[in-house]
C-alpha cells in the first residue's frame, strides 16, 4: 500500500503508522516502528550530481538499521560505502565500510540515546562521490522513572501531580497505573494529576505511579506519603460526680495534623429510646454549652432530669469553620448509692459464727491427736516389726496435729478481722 504526502524540502520528517481498532480507543492501537525521511529533491529536478538519499532509519533498543538509495548515472563500478555515525554519549565518529549494499546495522546501542548519521560513497582513488545529509535518530527505551508529588491535600481529598516522564525512540506511554495503599486507578496517558476522593482525616496515604508501555511499563516512582489534614477526636468518658443531677463527661486531647483548634462545643439531649435514636438530633431540647477553650478537657451539665438518659456530643471548630464530631455517647444523670448497713451487719456477724464453728471443730480434733500421740508415746512393743509401726504411727499423728496448729492461728487471724469489721460497721451506725 502506497501513499502520497507532500513534503517540505531540505527537511527531515517522522511517520508512524496506526492500526485502528473498532472500539476507536487510542490506548488499543497498534503502532509500526517510527522512520525518519529526509525530502530531497526529486531525481527530475537535480542536477545531474551525485548523491545519497536515506530512505528509512529503523530504530530498536540497542540498534539502529539505516537505508538508503544511490542516485547516479555516471560514475563507474568502482566505489564503497562508508556509515559514519557518533552519539550524545560518545561523539568520537565512528565509521564502517559497506560493499554493494543499500542498508547497514549499527549494533551495541545504548537504549534512550540519540545517534548522528550519514553514508559517504567513496570512489577507487578514495574520493568522495556523494553522501548523504547528516540524519539524527533515537534508540527505544522505556520512559524515565515518573516523578510524583504532592499538589494539594483538604480534610476529605488529596490531589497529586506528575510530569509526562521523557520518551525514547518507538516505545511510547500508553496510560498509566496509579497505586494508592491496596487500591490501583488507571489513568490517561495525558493525564498529569489525580484526585483521590473520601479520604479520612489524620490517614496516612502511599502512592506510586507506574508508566506503562506496549512493551511492559517504567520503573516505579518513588513512593509519595501523604497524611490526610484533620482531627481525629478521641471518645468522650463519663466521670463520678460530687454534684447530683449532672452529667460530667471528659476526652483526651485531639490529634491535629494541618488544621488548627479554635474553640470546642458540646452538645446534650434527652434520650426517649436508646435502641432507636443512633444520630444526635438539633433541636430545641439540645442542650449546647460553648465555645469551649481549645484546650478544654472536660465540662459539667448540671440541672438535668434524675436516673435520665442523655445523648452528649462533641464538636471541634477549626480556625477555617470547619467541624469534627465524635459519636453520640449515652450517660446517665449522677445519683446517690443506696447502702444497706443492716444487711451488712447481718452478713457480717452469720460469717463470725460460721468462722467459731470452723474453730470449735479443729480445736477437739487436735485435742483427739494429742491424746492418741500421749498412748503411742507410753505403748510397748516387743518385735522390731511392730516398734517399725509404732514409730510411723506416731509421725503420721504429728503431722496431724501440725496441720490443726496451722489453721487454728489462721482462724484466728480471720476472727479477729470480723471483729473489727463489726466495730466500724457500728461506728458508722451510731453516725
Amino acid at each position: 500500500m502506497l501513499f502520497f504526502l507532500p513534503l517540505l524540502l531540505n527537511r527531515l520528517h517522522t511517520f508512524r503508522l496506526a492500526a485502528v481498532t473498532a472500539d476507536d480507543n487510542p490506548d488499543s492501537y497498534c503502532y509500526s516502528n517510527i522512520v525518519t525521511i529526509p525530502a530531497t529533491q526529486d531525481i527530475a529536478s537535480s542536477s545531474a550530481t551525485p548523491y545519497i538519499d536515506i530512505t528509512n532509519i529503523e530504530t530498536k533498543q540497542t540498534s539502529i538499521k539505516i537505508l538508503w538509495k544511490f542516485h547516479d548515472t555516471s560514475t563507474s563500478n568502482q566505489y564503497h560505502f562508508v556509515a559514519q555515525w557518533s552519539s550524545t554519549t560518545s561523539p568520537q565518529t565512528k565509521s564502517e565500510k559497506i560493499y554493494k549494499s543499500g542498508s547497514y546495522t549499527i549494533e551495541h546501542c545504548k537504549p534512550g540515546t540519540t545517534y548522528f548519521m550519514k553514508i559517504v560513497c567513496i570512489g577507487k582513488d578514495g574520493e568522495t562521490i556523494a553522501k548523504s545529509k547528516l540524519v539524527k535518530s533515537t534508540t527505544s527505551q522505556s520512559p524515565r522513572k515518573p516523578s510524583i508529588s504532592l499538589c494539594y491535600a483538604t480534610s476529605q481529598s488529596i490531589t497529586v501531580e506528575w510530569k509526562r516522564p521523557t520518551e525514547y525512540g518507538d516505545i511510547k506511554i500508553l496510560h498509566y497505573k496509579l497505586q494508592v495503599d491496596q487500591e490501583e486507578f488507571t489513568l490517561d496517558k495525558d493525564a498529569t494529576s489525580f484526585q483521590l476522593e473520601s479520604c479520612h482525616p489524620c490517614n496516612l496515604y502511599h502512592f506510586k505511579l507506574l508508566a506503562i508501555t506496549a512493551e511492559g511499563s517504567s520503573e516505579s516512582s518513588d513512593e509519595l506519603i501523604v497524611r490526610c489534614p484533620g482531627i481525629r477526636l478521641g471518645g468522650l468518658t463519663q466521670l463520678s460526680s460530687g454534684k447530683l443531677d449532672c452529667i460530667l463527661c471528659e476526652w483526651n486531647s485531639p490529634q491535629v495534623y494541618g488544621e488548627q483548634i479554635v474553640c470546642f462545643n458540646i452538645y446534650c439531649r434527652p434520650v426517649v429510646n436508646q435502641s432507636k435514636e443512633k444520630s444526635m438530633i438539633f433541636d430545641l431540647q439540645t442542650i449546647t454549652h460553648g465555645p469551649l477553650q481549645p484546650d478544654s478537657i472536660r465540662h459539667c451539665f448540671s440541672g438535668l432530669k434524675r436516673t435520665s438518659y442523655y445523648m452528649v456530643l462533641l464538636e471541634a471548630v477549626t480556625i477555617d469553620k470547619e467541624c469534627y464530631h465524635t459519636k453520640p455517647y449515652f450517660m446517665n444523670t449522677a445519683t446517690l448509692p443506696v447502702v444497706n448497713i443492716v444487711q451488712c451487719d447481718i452478713l457480717a456477724t452469720k460469717g463470725m459464727g460460721e468462722l467459731e464453728d470452723k474453730l470449735c471443730h479443729i480445736l477437739t480434733k487436735r485435742d483427739s491427736i494429742s491424746l492418741k500421740i500421749h498412748w503411742h508415746s507410753h505403748k510397748s512393743t516387743k518385735s522390731s516389726h511392730q516398734q517399725k509401726q509404732h514409730t510411723d504411727t506416731l509421725a503420721s499423728l504429728s503431722l496431724q496435729l501440725l496441720d490443726c496448729e496451722k489453721s487454728i492461728s489462721k482462724m484466728l487471724t480471720l476472727l479477729g478481722q470480723h471483729t473489727s469489721t463489726l466495730k466500724n460497721m457500728q461506728l458508722m451506725r451510731g453516725c
